[in-house]
């Protein structure tokens, strides 16, 4: 452990700043799509420990023959946050979905020979999957984006010798998955925390979905095309607690980390939700019937 000699009033401030300083579980989704000429309201839930889920869409075909469709939705619960995207049409507009969802909790690490000691390290990890897709044809452009975080606070300070010493305090790290970036995309985020035992450890999940176009009219009168995809609806997970050890450094092998909110043990993985809301069924709907249209050609490289 790192010790930050630091003043208490200031660990306890940057306590309080931290996001996912509240002991309660939290959880959120949001889903907005957005489009040159149209207005559609930003979807968006709050939940508790049940979790939440939003999902939004926006359809329309031109007499002309010319369509948009945009789609965007979110799902965050226990461990496990999604989120999903996707604008394609021919229509001359600049188009996008986004998505967010985050999962906040709070847990207390626990274990039998831990009586007599203050405080330990541990890593946490997570587990992002999913994939983005773009593909236009001439005068278009296709993006697709993810950004994914994850937090920890072990909180506030306490003595140790002659100063206070910070003790974990607050930590993030994240990853960007940027435009142009397609294909299947495999993460895992870990992270090295020092801990207080029997004292609330803060956490959060965040992960949002953007997937945009911008179509041109073209000068003989043909349309042009664009269609982009982030698909991270089956995704960003816990994958639980390792590498515990105590204030000797020596390896911790049976420990709990139980949120007294909703009773999950973050020392294990949780299990990934099957994706069966609402949302995922109509933008399957959406996909079958575009594809069903002409053919088209272009991919990002």
């Amino acid at each position: 452990m790192t010790a930050i000699k630091r003043n208490p009033w200031v660990a306890l401030l940057l306590g309080l700043a931290f996001m996912g300083a509240s002991h309660a579980a939290k959880s959120h989704a949001d889903a907005s799509v957005v489009a040159s000429g149209f207005d559609v309201p930003t979807q968006a839930q709050d939940g508790a420990g049940e979790g939440a889920q939003a999902s939004n869409a926006l359809t329309f075909e031109g007499d002309t023959g010319h369509d948009l469709f945009v789609s965007a939705g979110a799902t965050s619960r226990a461990g496990a946050v999604s989120a999903y995207a996707n604008a394609r049409g021919d229509l001359a507009t600049s188009a996008h979905g986004s998505a967010y969802g985050e999962w906040a909790d709070s847990f207390s690490m626990a274990s039998a020979g831990m009586t007599n000691q203050r405080w330990g390290t541990m890593t946490v990890s997570v587990a992002l999957s999913g994939s983005m897709t773009g593909s236009f044809e001439d005068i278009a452009y296709a993006t697709s984006y993810v950004t994914a975080r994850m937090g920890l606070n072990s909180g506030g300070s306490f003595h140790q010798g002659n100063g206070w010493v910070e003790n974990g305090g607050a930590h993030f790290i994240g990853i960007d998955v940027p435009e142009r970036s397609t294909g299947d995309q495999e993460f895992v985020l870990t992270m090295d925390i020092d801990f207080v035992w029997g004292t609330n450890v803060s956490m959060y999940m965040q992960l949002r979905a953007t997937a945009g176009i911008v179509v041109f009219d073209q000068p003989d009168g043909d349309s042009s095309y664009a269609n982009a995809t982030s698909q991270y609806a089956h995704t960003m997970t816990w994958l639980g607690i390792s590498h515990v050890r105590d204030e000797a450094g020596q390896a911790v092998s049976h420990f709990t980390a139980v949120s007294a909110d909703t009773g999950i043990n973050y020392a294990n993985a949780v299990a990934v939700p099957e994706p069966g809301e609402l949302w995922l069924v109509t933008a399957g709907l959406f996909v079958l019937r575009w594809r069903s249209g002409r053919p088209r050609r272009g991919c990002i490289s």
